[in-house]
């Protein structure tokens, strides 16, 4: 009997081990030359963030035009709402009938009480790596050469879901995970930042 159960035991290990990991460098380059230059988006999605000391979920609306943003934060964050609106050097956040200003990483710190990099997610949501002086690491694809996890800047990020839409194949299932926090994120919608 000890032995059976040791048996089942070692094959639910195995069943549970993911599947090993792939890497098309010819798909992910490909791939990637179509969905780096997408600088007009739209995602709506659902954010769960957690860390030691803090659970918060969000509504999250992002609009990216170029290189502006706007994003919009709704939901049980301990606050009510927020609209961060900026660039990557420089964002004003709406809060309370009150406007501030500070760099994007700050006004989200802010709002969420978490620190997230909001530079690197507007690659990250595309399910690209930023492309900075920062290597990646641990990169590894699925046979359409979208990824399916990398790390950088000390983030480790899965990608479990993409879906054809009208801007591409987009990421609609995000994780990332550093040594304080860890996010997920379900996009419900990606389209033109124009659409209503």
């Amino acid at each position: 009997m000890r032995r059976l159960a040791l048996v089942l035991l070692l094959l639910a290990g195995c069943a549970t081990q993911p599947p090993p990991s792939e890497y098309n460098a010819d798909a992910w380059q490909q791939h990637r030359r179509l969905i780096a230059p997408l600088d007009h988006w739209r995602a709506i999605a659902k954010l769960g963030i957690r860390s030691p000391e803090k659970n918060a979920s969000a509504r999250l609306d992002w609009i990216q035009r170029g290189g502006d943003y706007r994003i919009a934060l709704s939901g049980p964050l301990g606050f009510g709402s927020a609209l961060i609106e900026g660039n990557a050097e420089i964002a004003q956040m709406q809060h309370d009938g009150k406007t501030l200003l500070r760099s994007p990483d700050a006004l989200l710190l802010q709002a969420t009480g978490m620190a997230l990099p909001v530079e690197a997610w507007h690659w990250w949501l595309r399910g690209i790596p930023m492309p900075d002086e920062q290597p990646i690491a641990a990169l590894a694809t699925n046979s359409l050469g979208q990824a399916t996890t990398f790390i950088q800047r000390g983030w480790t990020l899965s990608f479990s879901r993409y879906e054809q839409t009208a801007l591409g194949y987009l990421p609609t299932k995000i994780r990332g995970e550093n040594a304080a926090l860890r996010f997920k994120l379900v996009v419900a919608q990606w389209r033109s930042p124009d659409a209503l």
